[in-house]
């Protein structure tokens, strides 16, 4: 793929004396030769014909006669296979030969890169339909990569969260005593899976299995409500402000000790009065309807 642009070296071009030498007609024409250059194939050459050169730095033949001694200064012919009978700039088939060879560098590697993630991809397939690569020593697979220990697919496969796998692996590889630990997470999570914690939601506070293995959720306690059965949440105990019994207040007495009846008082609304009146009457004292 051809470069669409160049490097150009501005302090290097205003310091240039041949360029400080040159008029401003033949400067022109030597940058139109430049772009025009690094569109050729081969690249940063030109045709050796007066003609075509006059055309490609928008000259005519008699202006670009008068001007070629300052411009055709700048450029070379060519010996070697390549550019034999063809003009080059020294400076620009440089650039365009390092150009070049850093296009296949990065070539190369691109083509590397594509491959590995072709293989990574195809491996994770594999380990994912529990296909794995060749029996034997160590467990090892196809591309030196080393299958999954059986122990941490053993819980994995039960394990409600099928995320970020790469970090439980990795976790799992710091557990000593993993036929053991793997035991007592599938002990754990029989109930684990039922706690209202793991169902509420839809599931969204399960932790990351790296994140089980990390904080040893396996050793948790289990919950009262599994205890009492089930996933369901356990009763609330009801607000005693909506469930209080009623006391009624204790009964006047007089003075000879009779009980008295007592009329408890009520709002009375009066339609043309800005305040209520109260009805406080008790029998042997004052009137029903009295102001207060």
């Amino acid at each position: 793929m051809k470069s669409p642009y160049f490097p150009f070296f501005l302090r290097d071009w205003l310091c240039s004396r041949r360029v400080l030498s040159m008029s401003g007609a033949a400067v022109k024409a030597y940058l139109y030769l430049l772009c025009e250059s690094w569109l050729q194939e081969p690249r940063a050459t030109l045709p050796n014909d007066r003609d075509e050169l006059a055309s490609m730095s928008r000259l005519d033949r008699d202006s670009f006669a008068n001007l070629s001694a300052e411009i055709m200064v700048h450029f070379k012919m060519g010996e070697c296979e390549v550019h034999k009978g063809r003009l080059y700039n020294e400076l620009l088939l440089e650039i365009s030969s390092k150009w070049e060879k850093n296009q296949r560098h990065n070539n190369k590697n691109a083509k590397r890169t594509r491959n590995k993630r072709a293989v990574n991809a195809r491996l994770d397939n594999e380990n994912d339909i529990g296909i794995h690569g060749s029996e034997g020593k160590g467990m090892q697979g196809k591309g030196g990569r080393k299958d999954s220990d059986p122990e941490f697919v053993r819980w994995y496969s039960i394990y409600p969260r099928k995320q970020d796998k790469a970090g439980a692996e990795k976790a799992w590889k710091n557990v000593q005593d993993k036929a053991g630990t793997a035991d007592k997470i599938i002990v754990s999570l029989s109930w684990q899976t039922k706690s209202h914690g793991w169902t509420k939601d839809g599931g969204v506070f399960v932790p990351l299995p790296s994140t089980y293995i990390n904080r040893r959720r396996w050793e948790d306690e289990k919950p009262a409500d599994v205890a009492c059965g089930g996933g369901a949440t356990p009763p609330v105990a009801p607000s005693p402000i909506y469930h209080r019994k009623y006391v009624p207040p204790p009964k006047p007495e007089d003075d000879d000790g009779k009980d008295q009846k007592v009329v408890w008082p009520t709002v009375v609304k009066q339609a043309d009065a800005a305040a209520p009146r109260i009805d406080a009457a008790v029998q042997g004292g004052g009137e029903a309807g009295e102001d207060l």
